[in-house]
């Protein structure tokens, strides 16, 4: 089912659980208002029909990516940046950088150890599509050809 972005969808685990042996995803089981924080209060019902007490949690979305996408960026440090010598020329490519971009707030870098003091501007963060790169996104940039990729 698609869902417009801030739609809210309701169901129990049961009715939207595609088959009985695969669970429902979280986006299967609703979708949050598009805000960026907010609260949400859930409560549920035992086997014997009994209700528990509403439990409320404070939910920050924009802290919440970050967060997520500093995990994805920490593990996968390797993927950072990539080099390719194409027509005569180096070039570095941040792809992997730019996709996780909610969670930088600078990207500085600099060449063969010197001094990390050039700022790459990154495209601002749409919270909506967090993951998607932008058409007018530069993601790749010319280099000194000496330039030597680290490790």
């Amino acid at each position: 089912m698609h869902r417009r972005p801030g739609q809210l969808h309701r169901c129990w685990l049961h009715r939207c659980a595609r088959s009985a042996h695969r669970p429902a995803h979280a986006q299967d089981l609703f979708q949050l208002p598009d805000q960026t924080k907010t609260k949400l209060y859930f409560t549920w019902r035992d086997k014997r029909g009994e209700q528990a007490d509403v439990v409320t949690i404070n939910f920050d979305s924009e802290a919440a990516l970050a967060e997520s996408e500093k995990k994805i960026l920490e593990e996968l440090w390797t993927a950072w940046i990539d080099f390719r010598d194409w027509n005569g020329a180096r070039l570095v490519y941040f792809s992997h950088l730019i996709t996780y971009r909610c969670a930088i707030k600078e990207m500085r870098y600099g060449y063969n150890g010197g001094p990390i003091d050039q700022v790459y501007k990154l495209p601002p963060c749409n919270i909506l599509d967090a993951n998607s790169v932008p058409e007018d996104a530069k993601i790749d940039m010319k280099i000194p050809p000496k330039t030597k990729s680290p490790g």
